[in-house]
């Protein structure tokens, strides 16, 4: 919760939290329990630069530290300058 900046939001039940602040707590969930695989669909869409940011790299750092494969969906430029993606597709490209 601290590494997305909702440490003091942790009593607040999830329905009373920012679209922003509910996507931030996704992300950070996803990463719980070690998982081997992380499916993102647009993770910082209703971010500000800020907190774009900080998702990005805590994407990128859980995902080396868990050792999980990555599938990450998005139109955000942002993120694709702080992730470096073995593969990435872009809407028609064959595989």
């Amino acid at each position: 919760m601290d590494r997305v900046g909702l440490a003091n939001k942790s009593h607040i039940k999830v329905a009373n939290l920012s679209i922003g602040e509910k996507q931030r707590l996704a992300v950070a969930r996803a990463f719980v329990g070690d998982p081997k695989w992380v499916f993102c669909d647009e993770p910082t869409s209703s971010l500000d630069d800020k907190n774009a940011n900080i998702i990005a790299n805590l994407i990128k750092e859980e995902s080396l530290r868990c050792k999980a494969s990555l599938v990450l969906i998005t139109h955000d430029s942002r993120i694709q300058t702080l992730i470096k993606f073995s593969k990435v597709l872009k809407l028609g490209d064959a595989l």
